[in-house]
């Protein structure tokens, strides 16, 4: 969403800096308290949207989401047009909550497993405190569901093949292996740093099952990667 600075306009008739007669920039002028106000309303709804479909996945509705928020449902659609745009933008924050949540790729002196651990737990705790029950949602067929939504969910799985791809691919480099790394592991790590791995023993915790998904992660990726020295010493 754009926010709107009160304040001095430019000579293009947008708001932003000033030019001072030496020719020097000055600030833009601080957001009204309009504006605050409107910015916090929405980072609170942004969070009690995330809570409700966390709990009741896309069929949360909009008085559960303002419920969670601590706002009305008027105040719901004064900072969004419609359930399905909430939907969207708060689907579009989870997946961002992935790029950021996951460790980058591990350093030079870092012990490789135990950044492998941490990065199958962070996938995990995201999986059940973020996604929750609208994992299961993303994998079924819901008509009512509007079209923008709908291709958002038709995205999900490469978006978690790409997370798969990018921890292997580092893993495979830090240990130096030859070559690309197999398809079968690739495979491996898509189920294990996925919603099925983190939700598949829900009596556990999230760093449970994750710290249990990555020993196999790593059992896996030492026998690869093994093979694939022998095979290119041969």
């Amino acid at each position: 969403m754009m926010t709107r600075y009160g304040g001095i306009m430019t000579n293009s008739g947008q708001t932003g800096s000033t030019t001072a007669d030496d020719g020097d920039s000055l600030p833009s002028p601080r957001p009204t308290l309009r504006d605050d106000s409107r910015s916090h309303a929405r980072s609170r709804i942004m969070e009690g949207a995330m809570v409700a479909v966390a709990k009741w996945g896309l069929d949360a509705t909009v008085d559960q989401i303002a419920s969670e928020s601590g706002v009305s449902r008027r105040t719901v659609f004064r900072q969004f047009s419609s359930h399905a745009e909430l939907l969207l933008v708060t689907l579009e924050e989870i997946r961002r909550l992935f790029e950021v949540g996951v460790p980058k790729a591990p350093s030079a002196d870092e012990d490789l497993e135990s950044w492998l651990i941490e990065s199958t737990v962070s996938v995990h705790e995201i999986f059940r405190s973020s996604l929750g029950r609208a994992f299961w949602d993303l994998h079924v067929d819901r008509p009512r569901i509007s079209d923008d939504v709908t291709d958002f969910i038709a995205k999900t799985p490469q978006i978690r093949r790409r997370i798969a791809s990018t921890a292997l691919n580092d893993a495979w480099r830090a240990l130096d292996a030859p070559g690309e790394p197999p398809s079968w592991l690739l495979d491996t790590f898509s189920i294990h740093l996925s919603g099925f791995a983190a939700f598949a023993h829900v009596y556990r915790t999230p760093r449970e099952t994750g710290e249990l998904s990555a020993k196999i992660l790593w059992i896996t990726l030492n026998h690869a990667v093994r093979d694939a020295r022998t095979a290119a010493s041969n």
